[in-house]
């Protein structure tokens, strides 16, 4: 590299150093039928989203060792007593991620929503998920704003 490309590259870097690029938030969507997976995953990339998916409670457990999601879509369709113990799972693998309950069921003991901070039932439209994505998101960015200003004045 020369002396221009190297003045040129310094520009660049500081050019896009004094705008902040956000990175896309990223969902987690576990469902176990194929199709309903890459439709609705479709649609999130479409609406600017990252979209990391799973089809077995076992794999939606072993991703979530390896990344950190911004939310989780979980489908009803797993059986019963495993999706309870995913959305326990991820849960306590990632407090910090909002879960979402995608069932076509509409009657749940409170018990069974524990862990789910949203849920989508039977005869919801596609918007109403979309809203309830962005609100979840949208607390959870205030959230962490509000916490790294906390941590910068205890500095």
């Amino acid at each position: 590299m020369n002396d221009f490309d190297e003045g040129n590259a310094a520009r660049a870097e500081s050019v896009g150093a004094g705008r902040k690029t956000r990175k896309p938030p990223t969902i987690f969507y576990v469902d176990d039928n194929p199709r309903a997976l890459r439709m609705l995953t479709s649609v999130l990339e479409g609406c600017g989203y990252k979209v990391v998916t799973a089809g077995a409670a076992r794999e939606a457990l072993e991703r979530m060792e390896q990344n950190t999601f911004d939310l989780i879509l979980l489908a009803y369709r797993l059986p019963r007593m495993i999706w309870f113990k995913v959305a326990w799972g991820l849960k306590r693998r990632s407090p910090g991620s909002p879960v979402i309950l995608i069932s076509g069921h509409t009657l749940w003991k409170p018990e069974e929503l524990t862990h789910v901070d949203a849920f989508v039932g039977r005869g919801a439209t596609l918007d109403s998920l979309l809203n309830k994505i962005r609100a979840l998101i949208g607390r959870q960015e205030i959230s962490s704003a509000l916490l790294q200003r906390l941590i910068r004045k205890a500095e």
